[in-house]
Formats: structure tokens, sequence, C-alpha cells
């Protein structure tokens, strides 16, 4: 994923760091959002969360708020980092984790729809590796998988339904929950989330 990871890694990657700072409305859209996913959990279970493709550690501020402590994020691109230090342990890649360290949960929101289709398969099979129990995909969700040019640029934002890709591609995995963020009704920007459990 080199020619991908790097462009993020430069100025577009700041950029995108810049735009997106959520303010206090957009953080409590967040937190009911997660609120939402992991009332799917049993309480008590979960304990570890990491987030692939972190950025600034919007997410994890918010899932600080609702007491997960044990949170670690992957970042590629360091002005973001630099900022989600404040709130998680932060890597540069997934090969830096502690391969002994299993999060009982591993999530994307919206990077999934950032990874070439040619190296999807092997971006979601770290995460799945990754992963001690939970999987969870926040992405745009299309039925047919279609390239969507991004701010001017081809071949940087690909829509699929992610959730059936983990199922087709990976047996160990089974569907728990799915739902929707409208954006009118949540300020969320039209994201479908699948939650995923290890059998």
């Amino acid at each position: 994923m080199t020619e991908a990871i790097e462009w993020w890694k430069g100025e577009e990657g700041n950029l995108y760091t810049a735009r997106n700072n959520p303010d206090e409305v957009q953080l409590l859209a967040r937190r009911e959002l997660f609120g939402e996913i992991l009332d799917w959990v049993e309480p008590g279970t979960m304990s570890s969360i990491c987030e692939i493709g972190c950025n600034r550690g919007s997410n994890q501020r918010v899932l600080r708020r609702m007491g997960y402590k044990n949170l670690i994020g992957v970042e590629p691109n360091e002005s973001a980092r630099k900022k989600a230090i404040e709130l998680c342990e932060v890597y540069e890649s997934m090969d830096q984790i502690d391969p002994m360290w299993e999060p009982d949960l591993v999530f994307t929101c919206g990077v999934l729809i950032h990874v070439p289709p040619t190296e999807l398969k092997k971006m979601c099979q770290d995460i799945v590796d990754l992963s001690r129990e939970w999987v969870l995909a926040i992405e745009y969700f299309s039925a047919e998988p279609r390239m969507i040019e991004y701010r001017g640029t081809k071949d940087r934002l690909w829509s699929r339904d992610f959730g059936s890709f983990y199922l087709d591609n990976f047996p160990c995995l089974e569907a728990v929950a799915c739902g929707f963020a409208w954006k009118p009704m949540t300020g969320l920007d039209n994201l479908t989330w699948t939650l995923l459990r290890k059998v």
C-alpha cells in the first residue's frame, strides 16, 4: 500500500487533519453512534480498542469519555499522530504493534474506503488477525464496488459493501449488527456500520 500510504502521509493527509476537527456537537453525534454500536457487546467484556487510521484521535476522545481507557491508534500521518498521542498510544503502522497484544475490538471509520481494491483483502486480513474478538467497519456503502472521485482526484476513494466483503473473505467472522448514520439526523456523513465477531 506504499503509494496510498505515502499520499496520506503528505500534504493531503495534513489538509485532511486540519479539516476534520469536530466540535462538541459533532463529538456528541459520534458518542451516540458508538453507544449504539457497543450496546451489542456484553458490558464489561471489552477492555481494549484499536482504531486503524485514527487521524487526530477524535474517536478516541469519544471512547475515553465513554469510559474506555485502553485505547490504541494507527495513523501514518505525522501531524495527526502528534495530536492523537494526547489521547491514546499511537503507531505509524500496524506492524509496529506488539504481535502478542490483541485488542478486543479493531475498527476503521472512513478508512477502508481509501484502500485500493487490490490491497483491501490484505488490509482486512491484518485487522482480523490483530483483533481478539470484534471487528467493526464504519464506512460508506455501495451495493456494488465503485470508485468515487475524492476532491478532484481519482483512485483515492472506493465504496462497497464492506460488511459482505469481510464475510465473503473471512469465514471466522459472523455479523452481529449493522446500522446507518443518516446525515440529516445525525450530522455524520451517511455512514454504514457493520459489527462482526470472531467465531
